[in-house]
């Protein structure tokens, strides 16, 4: 929802949103569960940052994953950049419903997307990783919210 003037993948089949957002919530189970657990120790606050966006680079993904010699054995498929960003902001619509049946702040504002919504060319790692400096800039966030909720 809110993205519907992403391109279709025209060879792709289609597969609707709900199925989509049933099936990655069944799939979090064990997170909402864990998420429960910790909501009940008593901490001031838990907070759940949003994952990474996706990575727009097809080719930058296929190097990537062919430089690791198992994978490289076989056929790789990489999704069109336009499946993968559908299915992280299908994934951050799930995550944030578990944060708030929980009591968990879900943390949207993640920097180094880029204009599209794609991870930052500069914190690229390999096919799915964030560099260091990705990480520097998420607690860097992390304490500038923590510092604007004790305000």
């Amino acid at each position: 929802p809110g993205y519907e003037a992403l391109p279709l993948d025209r060879k792709a089949e289609i597969v609707p949103f709900d199925a989509m957002r049933q099936m990655m919530t069944e799939r979090c189970a064990s997170v909402r569960s864990m998420f429960r657990m910790v909501s009940k120790m008593g901490f001031a606050g838990i907070m759940h940052f949003e994952a990474p966006p996706p990575i727009q680079d097809s080719d930058f993904i296929m190097k990537k994953l062919l430089e690791n010699r198992e994978l490289a054995k076989s056929e790789q498929i990489v999704n069109d950049p336009n499946v993968r960003l559908k299915l992280w902001l299908t994934q951050t619509i799930v995550m944030q419903n578990i944060c708030l049946a929980t009591g968990v702040k879900y943390i949207k504002e993640v920097p180094g997307t880029s204009e599209r919504g794609y991870l930052a060319e500069h914190y690229r790692k390999d096919s799915v990783h964030a560099t260091f400096e990705y990480g520097t800039a998420l607690l860097t966030h992390a304490e500038n919210t923590v510092n604007d909720w004790n305000q």
